[in-house]
């Protein structure tokens, strides 16, 4: 665990997701992991009953001892609530060249929205330029894009009206379709690549997004290229994903992510 992955992230006490389901996820995946709370959440499995933003002052302090005294390799930035805390996270990235995840949660699993329209105009302007790879998922996708997503030319259009040219990986997760299979899109300036898996029967378990972010975030920690972090991050969740709805558990298993490492 030489190098390591630095996630700010709301907190679940419960670790279904956020902060301390991510932490879980990396030492599993034998990365180090280091956290800022960026939000204080109250949740069950299915129920959201509050979400508190971190003092912004306290986030860039904590951001600021950590890039200096670790050897961070990658960072996952998940759910972020205070446009303040979104401009002293950019400030502190634009000093580095280390690779950033952004998982733009949006809306909680319950469904209540975690942002206005004021909290993802401050995403698109500070956290987007600093990110390497965002990772919306098709309604995301469809809110920041301000675009139809029904069609695949659609999620390529929308995908790429937030790329803007840049060198910005985008990578749509295409759990919320219809169909009998469950196509990730990584769009990135090596092209449009695809990665298929069956869609799972069952009791779904919590996390899959943050889990999946995360271990991107992990093999580019190790050096991975961006096809390659997400090729296998893909594999690790869907193994994950897999152990959990047989085992009946909300909470993603961990103990299926060495069967996806190579």
């Amino acid at each position: 665990m030489s190098t390591a992955v630095l996630v700010l992230a709301g907190s679940d006490p419960l670790g279904y997701s956020g902060l301390q389901a991510d932490l879980r996820h990396l030492a599993h995946a034998r990365v180090l992991g280091l956290g800022i709370p960026t939000a204080l959440t109250l949740q069950a499995v299915d129920r959201m009953e509050s979400a508190t933003p971190v003092a912004a002052a306290h986030v860039q302090r904590a951001l600021e001892l950590a890039l200096a005294d670790s050897a961070v390799g990658a960072v996952k930035i998940g759910l972020v609530l205070d446009p303040a805390v979104m401009r002293c996270i950019a400030h502190a990235l634009r000093q580095t060249q280390i690779p950033v995840v952004l998982d733009p949660v949006l809306v909680a699993t319950a469904g209540a929205p975690f942002h206005d329209a004021e909290s993802r105009g401050a995403m698109l302007e500070h956290l987007l330029p600093c990110a390497s790879l965002l990772t919306p998922n098709l309604p995301e996708l469809a809110t920041l894009s301000g675009a139809s997503v029904s069609t695949d030319a659609d999620v390529l259009a929308a995908a790429n009206a937030l790329r803007r040219g840049t060198q910005l990986a985008v990578l749509v997760k295409g759990g919320h379709a219809q169909g009998p299979s469950v196509e990730d899109v990584l769009i990135h300036s090596g092209g449009v690549q695809r990665f298929t898996s069956p869609r799972r029967v069952g009791t779904m378990p919590r996390g899959t997004g943050c889990m999946f972010s995360t271990l991107v975030a992990a093999a580019l920690a190790e050096g991975a290229s961006m096809a390659s972090a997400v090729e296998r991050a893909h594999g690790q969740v869907q193994l994950a994903l897999a152990a959990a709805i047989q085992a009946g558990r909300r909470r993603l298993s961990p103990c299926a992510l060495d069967q996806g490492r190579g």
